[in-house]
């Protein structure tokens, strides 16, 4: 009966390291792809480089990863050109995945993509879509959703 405890213990304990590794190294392959959308876009509003103004995700993952992107961008910085940027949503379909995954989630993840939408520049029918999110209990979809509407 010990040597099933322990057993039990070591599978346990290695299972766990094993998930932590692979969760810290997915944040940080998600954390270098994002670093790398900034630039893009960075050179993109700059125009430094014309030839490379396709930014093209291959997977959800990466969607969200350059709709934050597209937010730290858009947040510290002012009176940008958005047709950029309209072409990179439209080309990968960021309105359509964030209202999806707004729509999926709840509580602060819900919160997180309505603050990314309002960062992308989206179609103008969106406030439709965002009316009952105004009309949250919770204070922070709230918010979000406003900045959302507002932003649109």
């Amino acid at each position: 009966m010990i040597i099933v405890n322990i057993i039990y213990i070591v599978v346990t304990v290695a299972i766990t390291i094993t998930l932590t590794i692979l969760s810290r190294n997915r944040r940080d392959r998600l954390s270098t792809e994002r670093n790398r959308y900034i630039k893009q876009i960075i050179a993109l509003l700059l125009d430094e480089n014309p030839a490379h103004n396709k930014i093209l995700t291959h997977s959800n993952k990466s969607r969200i990863a350059l709709a934050e992107a597209i937010y730290i961008v858009m947040s510290h910085t002012y009176n940008n050109d958005t047709e950029p940027l309209r072409q990179i949503v439209e080309q990968n379909r960021l309105e359509n995945l964030l209202l999806r995954e707004i729509r999926r989630s709840r509580g602060a993840r819900r919160a997180r993509m309505l603050m990314l939408l309002s960062a992308i520049p989206s179609s103008e029918d969106i406030f439709s879509q965002l009316y009952d999110y105004i009309h949250s209990r919770d204070r922070d979809i709230r918010i979000s959703a406003l900045t959302a509407t507002l932003a649109a």
